[in-house]
């Protein structure tokens, strides 16, 4: 009999699993038999006790133990549980689930020429970033890709079962050349999708959206996706559409932008993200016959700290649905009263962007334009500790982006790196105050306060 409780391990398995898309991940590569009895809809504690039942029923406990403390050991140090005996710690292997009737993807060229497929993605051309959810269809993509000569890489088929995939996944982004982000309701609300992308754009990667069932793109991802073609195949898996994706790669892989790439194309489309400015326009003042350096784009930098500060924050779906629509309206805020201290629009002009639901509720006749209280004066004092925060805000994302570069070169041994953590946090830390001034301003002139900057800071201060 184990030593373990079913207990022992839901609470292991809760506590180790950021997601339930990673804990299905961890099944479907251990105990693939179980995979099946995952009922969608049903919580992810019920789905963490099937497994532990199953494990039970089938004295597998103590492999399943040994299996997380392999994949990941530092949680696993976390939970202060024991290690199974030496002699229980030999892990079974599954049954092989059954064969599917679906054609299996063509192999990656190295074993078409008899070598064995390589478990890092050494390079290639392509990375799939896609919810699990959509697997079927990415399997198909994987084939057609790499059937037409596209060096194409997916961690469903190519990490090996005792990798760590978040570590391959960073490797994979970081050695492609093309980025293929298979949009659906799915991979919008994934976590890892979220990270994956911001990874992408971390890295600099051209990224190409390939819509394959529509939904509404997310705050989390419109920085990353803003102005970008896309690809709509709209679950339309025809030769002529993977013919033109193909094309598109080609192209892009070639060296060409991806408007160039995606000219007559008929999947096609443009994005409905508009462009990003990244600094205001210069106003046309001189200074000894110099332009005046622009100044930062308020829209931009609220990006920038979505996609830095939240995405790679560890919050949940819905946690980073709420903070990021909070700060997508804090920074629409800045920009909306910058542009009325600048005589851009007239000061009765409204923030374009909604009150977040929240603020809303906190005062209902708050309309989203400047309160008349708000005097010239005001708009001075303010503009100047406006432009403040932002300098400052600056400063501390270079440096994050420095640390979460790190981060991920190191890959598990930098989510280990305590003094690595602390500065990672510390920096977070430094920006979520900053939020909290630029918060109490536009409260100041709006009337509207978004409360997300303090629930970060206390979350931090944990």
């Amino acid at each position: 009999m184990s030593q373990y409780s079913n207990a022992d391990v839901r609470n292991l398995m809760t506590s180790v699993f950021e997601d339930e898309e990673d804990f299905e991940f961890f099944v479907e590569d251990h105990f693939p038999e179980v995979a099946g009895q995952l009922e969608e809809g049903t919580s992810f504690k019920r789905k963490a006790q099937v497994l532990a039942k199953y494990c039970q029923e089938n004295n597998l406990t103590d492999q399943l133990i040994s299996r997380i403390n392999a994949d990941f050991p530092d949680k696993f140090a976390e939970s202060g549980l024991p290690l199974p005996d030496a002699e229980d710690t030999t892990v079974a292997v599954p049954p092989a689930p059954a064969p599917s009737e679906e054609a299996e993807p063509a192999p990656p060229p190295a074993a078409q020429n008899g070598a064995e497929p390589a478990d890092k993605p050494a390079g290639q051309d392509v990375f799939i970033s896609y919810s699990r959810r959509d697997e079927s269809f990415i399997k198909q993509l994987y084939g057609e890709l790499t059937g037409r000569g596209i060096s194409t890489w997916y961690d469903r088929e190519d990490i090996g079962v005792a990798t760590h995939w978040p570590t391959q996944i960073v490797e994979g982004i970081r050695d492609c050349q093309v980025f293929v982000l298979a949009v659906s309701p799915d991979s919008t609300a994934s976590v890892n999708v979220r990270k994956e992308v911001d990874l992408a754009q971390r890295y600099q990667k051209q990224i190409v959206p390939l819509i394959w069932r529509p939904t509404e793109i997310p705050v989390a991802m419109e920085y990353q996706l803003a102005g970008i073609q896309w690809i709509e195949f709209n679950q339309n898996a025809s030769k002529e559409n993977f013919d033109e994706l193909a094309d598109v790669l080609s192209h892009l892989l070639g060296g060409s932008s991806m408007k160039e790439a995606t000219s007559g194309k008929q999947t096609a489309k443009e994005s409905t993200i508009p462009v990003v400015e990244q600094a205001v326009a210069d106003t046309g003042r001189r200074l000894g016959g110099l332009k005046k350096k622009a100044q930062v784009s308020p829209v931009a930098l609220g990006g920038s700290v979505i996609s830095s500060v939240v995405t790679t924050f560890g919050l949940d779906v819905e946690d980073q649905d709420f903070v990021n629509g909070e700060l997508q309206w804090l920074f629409g805020a800045a920009d909306n009263f910058l542009k009325v201290r600048r005589n851009e629009i007239d000061r009765s002009q409204r923030i374009a962007i909604s009150i977040p639901p929240k603020a809303k509720q906190s005062n209902p006749q708050a309309d989203n334009s400047l309160l008349s209280s708000v005097d010239d004066f005001d708009l001075q004092i303010w503009e100047g500790q406006i432009e403040s925060a932002f300098k400052r805000i600056q400063t501390h994302l270079r440096n994050l982006d420095i640390l979460l570069d790190q981060e991920a070169k190191k890959g598990d041994a930098g989510k280990g790196d305590v003094y690595l953590q602390n500065q990672i946090k510390g920096a977070r830390l430094d920006i979520v105050k900053i939020l909290q001034e630029l918060a109490q301003l536009m409260n100041q002139a709006y009337g509207i306060l978004v409360t997300s900057p303090d629930q970060l800071v206390e979350f931090l201060e944990q």
